[in-house]
């Protein structure tokens, strides 16, 4: 726990932590620190939940990248499709339908996606799905293989999308 002094009071008041990565104020763990080296200025420490820490593609680095910012982003996107969907507030076009059952029995990998998403016609990118998968989902799959934890949520929306299409176990 980190201490700041009450400039009124002259004692130490606990602080929380914010993570980095979560738009939400979580706390943080002082022990998860990690670096930040920003595009400009000095590096510096941040610090992050137990989730992002556990669930991030640079999990095994001690600083957050490029990857990390990608993930954080493809995941909460998925999370609220997902959402939206369930909810009925979100209905896909038939084609991210068939955009998502090409996606699930492709091999995940950073070129096949690329590919894919290189093909996907311009009815696929005034939807929702695509915008969120160009340019996030061949970054962090740059970083991690196609069965990474990290990528949890994308599959949960994408299995979502296909009900009757089966899971292909990765080779």
């Amino acid at each position: 726990m980190t201490l700041s002094v009450d400039h009124n009071q002259r004692y130490p008041v606990p602080v929380a932590l914010p993570c980095h990565l979560c738009p939400e104020p979580t706390p943080a763990s002082p022990e998860l620190a990690v670096a930040l080296q920003p595009a400009i200025g000095p590096e510096r420490t941040v610090w992050l939940c137990r989730f992002c820490q556990e669930t991030r593609p640079g999990r095994d680095r001690p600083q957050v990248g490029g990857a990390d910012w990608s993930w954080r982003s493809l995941n909460r996107g998925a999370t609220a499709l997902r959402t939206d969907f369930a909810a009925g507030q979100w209905v896909p076009l038939p084609e991210e339908h068939r955009f998502a059952e090409a996606l699930n029995r492709c091999r995940w990998t950073e070129s096949a996606v690329r590919d894919l998403l290189y093909r996907a016609g311009p009815v696929l990118r005034t939807g929702r799905l695509v915008p969120l998968l160009q340019d996030t989902l061949t970054v962090v799959l740059a970083h991690v293989a196609d069965d990474d934890v990290s990528l949890r949520e994308l599959r949960r929306l994408i299995d979502t999308l296909t009900p009757d299409s089966a899971t292909p176990s990765p080779s």
